[in-house]
């Protein structure tokens, strides 16, 4: 019973615990942990009653399948799931890393965002501000940004609204790197900063 407990406890705590290795091996370590906990109810279930050899070994294998299919499942769903990595973002203007900068006229700076987990795509919603507006007529509506990179290979244009950059992750990278450039008129600042960083599938 303490045997079929522990291993239980192993494979929950795959789910549990997410700092450690890939959602790849978390799953494998997973599986096999649910897989070797039904293995042991079976024969816990075989030993507290009067099962023969061949049906103890049929409760074990379906046991064994159940587990391991329902460990699958879920496992799938966990690693599926979007993961929010705005925390991750940062842009570099000189030696520092920020969480925003104030640019003017076709400036450019380099953004980071650190991926915990593998994905398929991070979709990129931008945020910005006229830190001049009290002054006159704001700057934001005739501004954008020109994002390029091996994730962007044409490069993109894209104002400042609501609407999401998708962002492709062909491979598996610890990081995207993208090279952003502001356009606005020559005369204006925009404070820009990262409103949301979604991994998704």
């Amino acid at each position: 019973m303490a045997a079929f407990l522990v291993a239980t406890l192993f494979g929950a705590s795959s789910y549990v615990w997410e700092d450690w290795g890939t959602g790849d091996e978390r799953t494998l370590y997973s599986t096999v942990s649910f897989g070797v906990a039904a293995v042991l109810l079976g024969m816990l279930a075989s030993a507290s009653s009067n099962l023969n050899g061949k049906e103890t070994a049929v409760v074990v294998v379906v046991l064994a399948v159940v587990c391991t299919t329902t460990a699958l499942i879920v496992a799938y769903f966990k690693i599926h799931q979007p993961i929010d990595v705005t925390d991750k973002a940062t842009f570099k203007k000189g030696a520092k890393d920020v969480k925003e900068v104030i640019a003017t006229h076709e400036e450019a700076f380099e953004f980071t965002v650190q991926l915990p987990e593998d994905r398929d795509t991070l979709h990129l919603t931008f945020s910005g501000t006229d830190p001049d507006r009290d002054s006159g007529t704001s700057c934001l509506p005739r501004s954008s940004l020109r994002l390029t990179g091996t994730a962007l290979p044409a490069g993109l244009n894209i104002p400042f609204d609501d609407k999401a950059v998708t962002v492709p992750i062909s491979d598996r990278h610890d990081s995207i790197h993208l090279h952003v450039e502001l356009r606005t008129d020559h005369a204006c600042r925009i404070r820009v900063a990262v409103r949301s960083a979604v991994l998704e599938s």
